[in-house]
């Protein structure tokens, strides 16, 4: 008996994570497509199917759900930004850089139309004051690259400082076309896009000589 008593925690916990899941992936979905505006609770409940009472049991009411849908999807972007970094702490800039471009590739390719949240997200004012926005944090990740990129004689030191921003503009760009573009955001059109900016970007930023 005490053994099934500490088996069923460990069930509901699995049961309403995946519960939490199933609502989120729903409330991409849905505020992509409709706006943080427009959309509306009962299209998230039916999407995810879930009744709207369980919706809001899960993740309080809508502006909690937003709340919790960025920070789950800023808090996995991260943390793989963070890891491709880690990961390659005695590889060449060069391939730190790639690395960082192929994570956000593959991040844009699964979760694209949450960028229209991000844009949205910028526009509104959020998140509250004195937390740095989505598109800060993966600014300062860029700036830890392109920052070795100029130690190691990479890149030229002439104008550094502009750089990362440089490279954002870029990356937002080139999601903003993506997501306008009639053409489906193909997982290999995507990370061929990345490539291509990423030498665009090392063309004009390199060192000479």
């Amino acid at each position: 008996m005490n053994q099934d008593s500490s088996r069923e925690p460990s069930l509901r916990d699995k049961l309403k994570e995946a519960t939490k899941s199933a609502i989120l992936d729903a409330a991409e979905a849905v505020f992509a497509e409709k706006g943080m505006a427009t959309a509306r609770m009962e299209d998230v409940a039916k999407s995810a199917g879930v009744a709207v009472g369980t919706l809001y049991n899960h993740v309080g009411d809508r502006d909690q759900l937003l709340r919790a849908l960025l920070d789950d999807r800023r808090a996995a972007l991260l943390e793989r930004l963070d890891e491709s970094i880690r990961g390659k702490g005695s590889a060449s800039f060069e391939e730190l850089f790639r690395a960082l471009l192929e994570t956000l590739a593959e991040h844009f390719h699964v979760h694209g139309r949450l960028f229209v949240l991000l844009r949205e997200e910028e526009r509104a004012g959020r998140p509250a004051p004195g937390r740095e926005s989505t598109l800060e944090a993966i600014l300062a990740r860029i700036q830890q690259v392109t920052d070795r990129g100029v130690r190691s004689g990479a890149l030229r030191v002439d104008h550094a400082e502009l750089f990362a921003p440089l490279l954002l503009g870029m990356v937002r760009g080139l999601m903003v076309h993506r997501i306008g573009s009639a053409a489906p955001l193909d997982g290999d059109a995507v990370h061929a896009k990345f490539r291509a900016l990423g030498d665009v970007f090392l063309e004009g930023a390199r060192k000479r000589g």
